[in-house]
């Protein structure tokens, strides 16, 4: 269900920081359809679909699907985030300012927003991606932010740390940026990675765009020059305007 007693979002809001939630077995293939708005996550939690393989959980359209708060840090495991909305930033997840996340095996399917139709990554916030899925997302909603807005990924603000390994990025569509925007990350780093047919509507990255690397000074505890590192991955079928 939505909500109440034993519902995803009434496990998160009763959960205590650090804990873990899962799901019953007969969850598997079968999808959480979210229809009061997302699921934010203001607590230190992790999310682990394993026991029900191929659960989804559903913005419907209506909302977009995880909202991780300032300062806290999240892992999604083996769950599929699909078909998240808003007019604001990631229609699949958005994270805040200093914020952590984890994807594992986590399918970000068919979602759609105006800042990283997929995901959005905040300012010297964290994002690792292992073994994960992005395809179909769209970040072209509104051209509000088409300079720096991508289909599956926006880290848009400096200073973030952006990691992907083993993840495939298929059929999203972005103004710069098909798959993903990076600006000014202190560690941005693809590796065994696959980009197929993404699209950008403006001038930039088919694939990838990406705007340089952190600059050097900034209080932020982590010191010096950024670092993009690309290897080991596939690019095929992306192209831009």
């Amino acid at each position: 269900a939505d909500s109440g007693i034993g519902s995803l979002r009434g496990a998160i809001a009763t959960a205590k920081n650090g804990d873990t939630i899962q799901f019953s077995t007969k969850l598997a293939n079968k999808t959480i359809t979210l229809k009061t708005g997302q699921l934010v996550l203001t607590k230190n939690l992790t999310i682990d679909g394993g026991k029900a393989p191929g659960l989804k959980v559903s913005g419907n359209q209506k909302s977009r699907v995880f909202y991780l708060d300032r300062k806290k840090t999240a892992t999604i495991r083996n769950l599929t985030i699909a078909d998240g909305k808003t007019k604001g930033a990631g229609g699949g997840i958005d994270t805040r300012h200093e914020s952590t996340i984890t994807l594992d095996n986590v399918k970000v399917h068919n979602n759609t927003s105006e800042l990283g139709g997929g995901m959005r990554v905040g300012h010297l916030a964290k994002a690792t991606i292992l073994n994960s899925r992005f395809k179909g997302n769209d970040g072209t909603l509104t051209n509000k932010h088409a300079g720096v807005s991508a289909g599956a990924i926006s880290h848009n603000e400096s200073r973030g740390q952006l990691v992907i390994k083993g993840t495939t990025f298929e059929n999203n569509t972005g103004f710069n940026g098909g798959a993903i925007y990076s600006f000014s990350g202190v560690t941005f780093s693809v590796e065994d990675s696959a980009f197929r047919n993404n699209v950008a509507k403006k001038e930039g990255g088919g694939a990838i765009f990406t705007d340089g690397g952190s600059s050097k000074g900034y209080d932020s505890g982590l010191a010096g020059e950024g670092k993009i590192t690309i290897r080991s991955s596939e690019f095929k079928g992306n192209r831009a305007h």
